[in-house]
């Protein structure tokens, strides 16, 4: 047997860069657990880690038993394909978090399964993260870049294709630069009035379940006709393993909320305009006059209210980019089934959260389960593409907006599926012209 091959081929199945970030992770939290570090930078790097954690798992859980193949998530953009695992990942640290606390386990279960399948991920090749560019997030419009990237190789021995704005590696530094300025501007003015955080914060009453979850995990309420817990489950790892408040990690959450919306809003303006200037005042306008969350919260906390209004955005970027010329085309009956499936059992979790069957745990427990569960069975669809692709995808999506913020999910899911109505008219429309 030649050990030399079988040490190289397993050395090339491992995912090294994953390796080095969650080993960077890996040494702070090491730190923090020995010394006193700077509270403003252990929060900083919890609420990143809080980004980072969920994408990793739900990416893990997807292609758990995959053959890598570079054709995976080729018909998926990457924004498209990090919503999604971060929707995943999310959705299984809740699940992971209620069972263990109905089970009445300890906190320090939940933690070490996560932090296992984190490393048991890392173990394999992750070609889902391959090929991921800067231009990828700032010029979202073009489709299936490695596809193009491959054509244009083949196609530079016959003649030169020329270079375009995010081709300079500065002009796309610089525009990062100009977005997360924009994104966080309107979050600073607001920080100016509550100064590192205080118990006098906006958030205050937002990280009492974390507390709870790390210090008596077998006694956390379950059934109650309130706000899930998903976002404190998140919350509460990040904080137990950097060895920091919750406090701070969401004072700190707030500017990266930011981000990601007023990203949310440039990226949907590049699908639409398919030009930077027009969605850089778009992203601005969002952040500074509307607010990031429109319905009776304010869009400059880090909560369930900011957050769904944040993850309504990003289910438009998912919309939009699916349903473009050359993505998803529904007919019919495909658009009577989506909206049956993807109405149906978020639905099903409204009604049980605040109608009937609130106070039962089993109920509790298993009707959220359901639409995860399903989406995990249909993972192909997501991987490889397929019929009802657009299907599951909004499926996800709808179930993770009434999993945030119950209240607020109605009139989110309505606007989404008026806005499918509306592409669908328009587009339709236009073939007939």
């Amino acid at each position: 047997m030649n050990y030399q091959k079988v040490s190289e081929s397993i050395f090339l199945k491992i995912s090294l860069n994953r390796l080095v970030l969650l080993s960077v992770f890996g040494l702070i939290m090491l730190v923090s657990h020995l010394v006193t570090l700077p509270e403003p930078i252990m929060a900083l790097v919890a609420s990143i880690f809080m980004v980072f954690m969920p994408i990793l798992l739900g990416h893990d859980l997807i292609t758990f038993g995959k053959k890598y193949s570079l054709s995976m998530f080729q018909n998926l953009d990457v924004i498209s394909r990090l919503i999604i695992f971060w929707i995943i990942g999310s959705l299984f640290i809740f699940h992971l978090t209620v069972f263990s606390a109905a089970l009445k386990f300890n906190f320090m279960v939940v933690l070490l399964i996560t932090l296992f399948v984190l490393l048991a991920g890392s173990l394999r090749e992750n070609v889902s993260f391959r090929g991921i560019e800067l231009q990828d997030f700032l010029n979202p419009q073009e489709k299936n870049r490695l596809d193009e990237r491959a054509h244009n190789q083949k196609l530079s021995m016959v003649k030169k294709t020329p270079s375009t704005f995010f081709e300079s590696r500065s002009a796309n530094l610089c525009l990062v630069v100009i977005i997360v300025a924009i994104c966080i501007s309107s979050t600073l003015f607001f920080r100016m009035y509550q100064p590192f955080p205080t118990y006098m914060m906006a958030e205050f009453q937002h990280f009492g379940k974390a507390i709870q979850m790390i210090d008596a995990l077998g006694n956390l309420t379950i059934v109650e006709k309130a706000y899930f817990v998903i976002i404190y489950a998140n919350q509460a790892i990040a904080s137990s393993l950097f060895n920091v408040h919750p406090l701070p990690i969401i004072w700190v959450a707030a500017f990266i909320q930011s981000v990601i919306v007023g990203g949310g809003i440039f990226a949907i303006g590049m699908l639409l305009f398919k030009k930077i200037i027009p969605s850089l005042i778009a992203a601005f306008l969002s952040l500074w006059i509307l607010g990031g969350a429109p319905v009776q919260n304010n869009p400059y906390v880090f909560s369930d209210g900011s957050l769904s209004s944040m993850f309504f955005i990003l289910t438009l970027y998912l919309i939009t980019k699916n349903l473009q010329k050359h993505g998803i085309q529904l007919n019919k009956k495909n658009l009577i089934i989506t909206f049956l499936l993807c109405l149906g059992l978020p639905a099903s979790i409204f009604i049980q959260r605040l109608v009937v069957w609130s106070d039962s745990t089993i109920a509790t427990l298993f009707v959220p389960f359901l639409p995860f569960a399903l989406i995990l069975f249909n993972r192909d669809q997501l991987i490889y593409g397929g019929r009802y692709r657009f299907s599951i995808i909004l499926l996800a999506a709808f179930t993770f907006l009434v999993m945030l913020h119950p209240f607020n999910a109605p009139l989110y899911i309505i606007l989404s599926c008026v806005y499918v109505i509306l592409w669908k008219l328009l587009t339709n429309g236009d073939k007939r012209d």
